[in-house]
């Protein structure tokens, strides 16, 4: 646990490394430009891209991020996210194999996202792109002749990630704004995680599509 959560903190010391220089080069660019920092926290669903895991764990799963984002000029920002999502199912029975009694999956995923917002009134629609690192946890419970066996797998690995949102204001000086966003991602994982890795297959595909809600305070 303790290496998983040093490997998610330290693209966010990028992320505040880059916070710190912004100001300067903004403001020298700008003129009366002056950048500002946001949290945001949000909450959503997410649905796996491959039909093998909607099969087991669904289509609808929860998915709860905080993030923190710093501007580089008024149309650039960069915002470094923190996600978690926990679903339950029951695995496909193939026949010779023993019963699958549950199923369960962890992602926690950190994100690191450059962001263009257009110019406009009022909703201002932004898009993106970045990478995540993401640690998958699949355990799986199963029965063979009355005897209860379990396997367990964490693997991580970094892949692309996209968004498309929209911003809301709430108040005249927007700093605070309503969000909404549409994410996905690619997460390649090999044969460790035991319920998503078919016999002889290299790579499995637990990435998906996020559809989040949340607030983001400017500051």
């Amino acid at each position: 646990m303790k290496g998983l959560v040093k490997k998610l903190l330290t693209p966010l010391a990028v992320v505040g490394a880059l916070s710190m220089s912004a100001p300067v080069s903004a403001q020298n660019n700008q003129g009366e430009f002056t950048a500002q920092s946001s949290l945001s926290g949000g909450v959503g669903m997410y649905q796996f891209a491959e039909e093998r895991a909607k099969n087991i764990y669904g289509s609808s799963i929860p998915i709860f991020s905080v993030g923190f984002g710093r501007e580089i000029s008024p149309n650039f920002a960069i915002e470094g996210s923190l996600s978690y999502l926990k679903a339950a199912g029951k695995p496909i029975i193939l026949a010779g194999q023993p019963d699958r009694t549950g199923a369960e999956i962890q992602l926690t995923s950190l994100e690191l996202v450059g962001k263009y917002t257009f110019d406009g009134e009022g909703a201002r629609v932004y898009i993106g792109g970045g990478v995540s690192y993401t640690s998958a946890n699949e355990s799986i419970g199963a029965s063979y002749s009355g005897t209860a066996i379990s396997a367990e797998g964490t693997v991580s690995a970094v892949g692309p990630l996209i968004v498309l949102g929209v911003d809301i204001p709430l108040n005249d000086d927007e700093t605070s704004v309503l969000y909404g966003e549409l994410s996905g991602r690619s997460i390649k994982i090999g044969t460790e995680i035991p319920g998503e890795v078919l016999p002889g297959a290299e790579k499995a595909d637990i990435g998906g599509g996020a559809l989040k809600a949340g607030i983001r305070f400017r500051f």
